[in-house]
């Protein structure tokens, strides 16, 4: 998203991107932007055995790096932040850290090694980064702290645009006949990765209860299995799979409404700011949630969703219940409308341009200092 945002600021971007399956050209030439695919065997969610591919992609995107010209290096999330720092210090140009998630908070369970390993590395860089953007109020205020507020820190979330989940009502008619649902009053959906760190069984469970709500799911993971279970017992429920982004939209607006069960006793939980949240506001559908750190600030303020003062299956019977009132969901889905104006790709835009041209002015000012103190040393 934010590739196409600086592109459409009038940027020229080029993504250096980790081929872990080795079949993609070396470079793909895009109407907006160019990829230059570097292959490095390996895979997602290995933890600290991902190490041999991490630093065969290092070192060849650093080599490219100190190769060819530019002005700013992007580095999403903490993995890529050793490349882009050790080049803008080989080449005095910008880094820019976008930190998409408290990386270390994320590893701690996950791979204890990376958490020893990343929470120092973090702490290295983040304050020597040129500009750190993030995706949250709460993330802002951590790197602030983190950084002993020496670096400025921008939020660009996850926001979407509005007008792709503008949709005929004669194409969502459609697509949720083909879903052969059984009838019911109310359609709530749940797209992302299926987690037991945001569990969707007290959902099914509380649907069940209801016997009045059907559910669809779309995603992969450790709960995946769980969720085919149900589809298979239950005609209310559909499992969908993977989907592409464009039947995301789509099937964000067939439903009524959207669930993001987050468990608080994750230690990152109070920094999760979903898609599904976004989509939801975006698709101006009110979003069922856990009144958790930043998500549950952002449903607040905006008054899109219902929050749960728990994650249980009798707090989520409960946001049922609610948003079985038409009336409930119309008011919802107000809030939903006025929080896609200021969380939205175009707002997005403004922030990146803003942060770039911001770095492009300072890397001007610092070039004439050098040429002014050459000139008077002579």
């Amino acid at each position: 998203m934010l590739s196409r945002c600086a592109s459409q600021a009038g940027f020229e971007v080029t993504i250096l991107c980790w081929d872990r399956s080795g079949k993609r050209p070396p470079v793909m030439d895009g109407e907006a932007w160019k990829t230059v695919n570097i292959s490095a065997p390996s895979t997602y969610d290995q933890g600290a055995r991902q190490g041999f591919g991490y630093v065969h992609f290092a070192r060849r995107a650093f080599q490219w790096l100190r190769a060819h010209e530019w002005d700013i290096v992007h580095c999403n999330d903490l993995d890529t932040l050793p490349i882009g720092w050790a080049a803008s210090r080989m080449t005095g140009r910008q880094v820019v850290f976008d930190a998409h998630e408290p990386y270390p908070e994320m590893q701690r369970e996950r791979s204890p090694i990376l958490y020893h390993v990343s929470r120092p590395l973090e702490w290295f860089l983040a304050r020597r980064s040129s500009h750190i953007i993030t995706v949250g109020e709460f993330m802002r205020r951590r790197f602030l702290s983190l950084t002993r507020n020496s670096v400025e820190v921008t939020v660009i979330g996850n926001w979407k645009d509005p007008d792709r989940f503008a949709l005929p009502e004669d194409v969502i008619s459609r697509a949720r006949a083909d879903l052969k649902f059984p009838p019911h009053d109310l359609l709530v959906g749940f797209f992302g990765a299926l987690y037991r760190t945001k569990p969707v069984l007290p959902l099914l469970e509380a649907a069940k209860m209801t016997g009045r709500v059907a559910v669809l799911i779309a995603g992969q993971g450790e709960d995946a299995g769980l969720v085919k279970e149900w589809a298979e017992r239950y005609p209310w429920v559909k499992f969908l799979g993977m989907v592409p982004s464009a039947q995301v939209e789509l099937y964000t607006r067939t439903c009524d409404a959207m669930y993001y069960g987050l468990d608080p006793n994750f230690e990152a939980a109070i920094y999760s700011t979903p898609n599904t949240l976004f989509s939801a506001i975006s698709a101006a559908r009110p979003v069922l949630t856990t009144d958790c750190g930043e998500l549950g600030e952002v449903v607040r303020t905006s008054g899109c969703g219902y929050l749960m003062p728990e994650l249980t299956t009798e707090a989520c019977r409960d946001g049922l219940l609610a948003l079985l009132d038409p009336a409930v969901r119309e008011k919802l889905e107000e809030g939903a409308r006025f929080a896609s104006n200021q969380y939205s790709v175009a707002q997005a835009k403004r922030r990146l341009a803003a942060v770039y041209s911001g770095l492009s002015t300072k890397r001007e000012m610092w070039q004439e200092q050098g040429e002014n103190s050459v000139s008077s040393g002579n």
